[in-house]
């Protein structure tokens, strides 16, 4: 297939994050939280929230963390970290975002690390990397010849004369992890699109009718979702865990660098 015509693809410093997510599922069926103690170790002080649902067996803590908000959700055998925007901004010079990828992914990746660090953790059956980036453009159709190269193997993109488009697929890679024995297969879930961010403001005027504003911003976003494939004699410890966890960032990184390949 002929390569679309578009714009080069980013750097990887060019993506920014808008939140990103580390879920794990706990191997063993029967393991009970106890709330404050997961998040300390990886943070080192209290969350500033905690909501403890008993009938749910769920603990979901809180509090803000470097440029937006870290939370630990606890529903076993679910856990998931996130770290997002700790609301709606008050400007939309550029989409919301918690940093560029680089940088919100390395603050992320530190609690966690510290958390699968310490003893004594569970051991994981299956472990995930989630994050939503973008790239502002000017309009709908930079947006699609931004996407251009980066869907060209498999997808010819026409900017002019398209709209709603959204690509997903999912490449699946067996690769190697240090420290590992065997290679670890992995789900490369990835999908593209083009965005629209709104801003409405109201100005309440004394001696007048409220002044409504719109800001308006388009932006390339992919969203990833990288993980373990599922499979009954595999299971991580902690240092094991984070292993992955690097090698599921890097996967992540490349689709953001390089596109859809196999």
């Amino acid at each position: 297939m002929p390569e679309a015509e578009g714009m080069d693809r980013l750097k990887i410093e060019e993506w920014y994050a808008d939140s990103l997510r580390f879920t794990c599922f706990i191997a063993d069926p029967d393991f009970e939280y106890r709330s404050g103690n997961w998040w300390e170790q990886a943070v080192g002080e209290p969350a500033a929230t905690c909501t403890t649902k008993p009938r749910e067996r769920s603990v979901v803590e809180e509090g803000e963390y470097q440029a937006g908000v870290l939370s630990l959700t606890v529903r076993p055998p679910r856990v998931d970290w996130r770290y997002r925007l700790p609301g709606i901004p008050d400007s939309l010079d550029t989409p919301p975002n918690v940093g560029s990828a680089p940088e919100a992914i390395s603050a992320f990746r530190s609690p966690i690390e510290q958390w699968l660090s310490t003893k004594p953790v569970p051991q994981f059956a299956r472990v995930a990397f989630g994050a939503v980036l973008f790239h502002r453009v000017a309009t709908r159709e930079d947006g699609y010849r931004q996407l251009a190269p980066y869907l060209a193997r498999y997808l010819n993109v026409d900017a002019n004369d398209s709209t709603d488009l959204v690509y997903q697929i999912n490449r699946r890679r067996t690769v190697p992890v240090e420290g590992l024995e065997r290679d670890v297969p992995m789900n490369r879930l990835m999908h593209w699109s083009v965005s629209m961010y709104q801003l409405q403001g109201i100005t309440q005027m004394a001696s007048r009718a409220p002044i409504t504003s719109t800001s308006t911003v388009y932006a390339c976003q992919l969203k990833l979702d990288i993980n373990t494939v599922p499979s009954e004699d595999f299971s991580l410890a902690g240092d094991e865990a984070a292993a992955v966890l690097a090698e599921l960032v890097r996967l992540g990184n490349e689709i953001a660098v390089e596109g859809d390949h196999p």
